[in-house]
């Protein structure tokens, strides 16, 4: 026999995350704020022990430099999450109530994601940005009833609808204390805990379509539009919704193969289910791609950035926008390739801390890329010996982000008044 008990805790490490407003190396503001106990709550007010986002409001949209356009109109985000910040917990547990001490203008929360190490992301609560009070408030959603154990929460955050920034001092996790054994586990479900809910990965099955033979036949009016037509209409779909009609039957899975229903693909939406099968799956259907939005995925893949570099390398020449935001697997390699895009006119690399830097070969980029019209380097490591070749030789760069880049990696050449 064993005992379950209700633990509380606070979360003690920053994963990662999206935005600061502090600069690298500094404690005031910074994500690292967020862990360990509450501080300043219920004090409210701008407060630099707390971790604090950098935009807020509709005027931040207006900055095309910091500001990315939707690629795929249809897959925009119904919540608007913008940003994220994920932490980790020192013991798993089964949650029961998580509490999110907002201490400087709340509401921004629109989705709590939860996990167990490297296991699959489990949605714990969703909802729509909120106009708060001027007061601290100590967050406490409903959570969906999962079985999973969690020790890793991430936020989605939209502080579209906020007046001023954002700031957040601990978040606390409660909730019954994970077991060691398959058979204790087994035993805490017993105690009422309904069965885990199950996120589907994007492209499960959508090769496949659906049997008619047991089924009353009827009259298949699609059949008779041609193929032109058919095109059209699944231009208006979503990702999702495009893959699933794959399933539907022999005609369908042909035409949700055509190559113009990918010429623009924004996956951010769905970042908690694509990894390399996604890749792979898309790598065929799309060769006329002209705007690629990856941002938040793979990084839990470990064969996800070589599998990239196979994808890009394969669909890259026609490509015109490319967007990486916390690209993890981002290195020199995939830098390099960007030269086999020359008509590439948007590039965002936001959080992307580039490995093997050295590796990129300077002058084969810098002759290739010549039509950048916007540039956002935001909180990088790019180095002034690959960024100075690479501005002088786009003359059309209108739109161009270089904040938080880490000043150790720029020279004095960028920066000459910098000591």
């Amino acid at each position: 026999m064993f005992k379950t008990s209700e633990l509380e805790q606070f979360a003690n490490k920053v994963l990662e995350f999206t935005t600061r407003y502090n600069s690298h190396n500094h404690v005031s503001y910074a994500p690292c704020n967020l862990t360990g106990r509450y501080t300043k709550y219920p004090s409210y007010g701008d407060s630099p022990e707390t971790y604090t986002l950098r935009g807020y409001g509709h005027w931040w949209r207006l900055s095309e430099a910091n500001y990315q356009k939707p690629y795929m109109v249809n897959d925009t985000d119904a919540l608007g999450a913008e940003d994220f910040i994920t932490v980790q917990f020192s013991q798993a547990v089964a949650p029961s109530k998580i509490f999110i001490y907002e201490t400087y203008t709340p509401g921004s929360v629109v989705r709590i994601w939860g996990r167990r190490m490297k296991e699959k992301w489990t949605r714990l609560w969703e909802g729509p940005p909120q106009k708060c009070p001027p007061e601290a408030r100590k967050f406490q959603p409903k959570l969906i009833n999962v079985s999973c154990f969690v020790d890793t929460i991430k936020l989605e955050l939209n502080c579209s609808e906020l007046n001023h920034y954002t700031c957040f001092d601990a978040i606390l996790l409660a909730g019954l204390t994970a077991s060691g054994s398959h058979f204790q586990r087994k035993c805490l479900e017993a105690f009422g805990i309904p069965k885990m809910a199950v996120v589907t990965t994007i492209c499960d099955g959508s090769e496949s379509y659906s049997s008619t033979s047991k089924r009353k036949k009827k009259k298949d009016y699609f059949k008779i539009l041609p193929h032109e037509l058919m095109i059209h209409i699944f231009q208006f779909l979503d990702m999702r919704s495009l893959l699933r009609c794959s399933r539907v039957s022999k005609q369908w899975n042909e035409i949700s193969r055509d190559s113009l229903l990918y010429q623009n693909i924004s996956l951010k939406k769905y970042w908690y289910t694509v990894d390399s099968r996604a890749l792979e799956f898309f790598q065929n259907r799309c060769q006329n791609l002209k705007k690629l939005d990856l941002s938040w995925c793979g990084n839990d893949d470990p064969s996800f950035s070589r599998k990239f570099y196979q994808f890009f390398t394969s669909v890259c020449k026609s490509l015109t926008h490319l967007s990486l935001g916390n690209a993890n697997y981002f290195n020199g390699s995939h830098l390099a390739a960007l030269s086999k895009c020359p008509n590439l006119v948007e590039l965002r690399l936001r959080n992307v801390s580039i490995i093997d830097l050295e590796y990129c070969h300077i002058e084969t980029l810098v002759t290739k890329l010549k039509k950048l019209v916007t540039l956002d380097l935001y909180s990088t490591n790019i180095t002034s010996d690959l960024l100075l070749p690479l501005l002088k030789s786009n003359p059309n760069l209108k739109y161009l982000n270089l904040a938080q880049i880490y000043q150790s990696s720029l020279s004095k050449k960028l920066y000459p008044w910098h000591n």
